[in-house]
């Protein structure tokens, strides 16, 4: 989307009335973008996998420090080493406990985590995936660097 500018005409629907805006549709309910994380390579390619076809949901555990994800799947459940030293983390990054418990990092997070990251919430999507509410269906899709900054620097959904 670009910024307004004096002369731009804004149309409104009723009130009350359904977007209708395919783009807006599919920002609002289409995957969260991720780039893979720095620990990415800890998980097998078949891991990496399951987790961007996986189906997760937003768990009632969440704070502006961390939204934890439910994985009925158990993509998680058998993943070997979640403990690592302890190092920089960002908002966005998604923690792999020692549980298995996917837990996204929000923007009021700890400074270092102890966990593998598998991957990192595009920031175009970090505010979207922030407003999902406690049992909202959540999945993944992977993009690379630069496609995230193409879509950052052309204002895209």
């Amino acid at each position: 989307m670009a910024a307004l500018k004096a002369g731009d005409v804004l149309t409104l629907g009723a009130v009350g009335s359904p977007l209708k805006d395919s783009a807006i549709e599919r920002q609002r309910h289409g995957p969260i973008r991720v780039i893979w994380g720095l620990h990415a390579d800890m998980f097998d390619l078949s891991l990496r996998q399951r987790f961007l076809n996986a189906s997760f949901a937003i768990a009632p555990q969440m704070d502006r420090m961390g939204v934890r994800l439910t994985d009925p799947a158990g993509v998680f459940a058998k993943a070997k080493i979640l403990s690592l030293v302890s190092d920089a983390v960002v908002p966005g990054d998604i923690q792999i406990m020692g549980d298995g418990t996917p837990v996204v990092l929000m923007r009021d997070h700890q400074p270092t985590g102890g966990y593998p990251r598998i991957a990192t919430i595009a920031s175009m999507d970090i505010d979207r995936f922030a407003q999902l509410r406690p049992g909202a269906p959540v999945a993944f899709q992977s993009i690379n660097v630069d496609h995230a900054h193409q879509l950052l620097r052309s204002g895209a959904p």
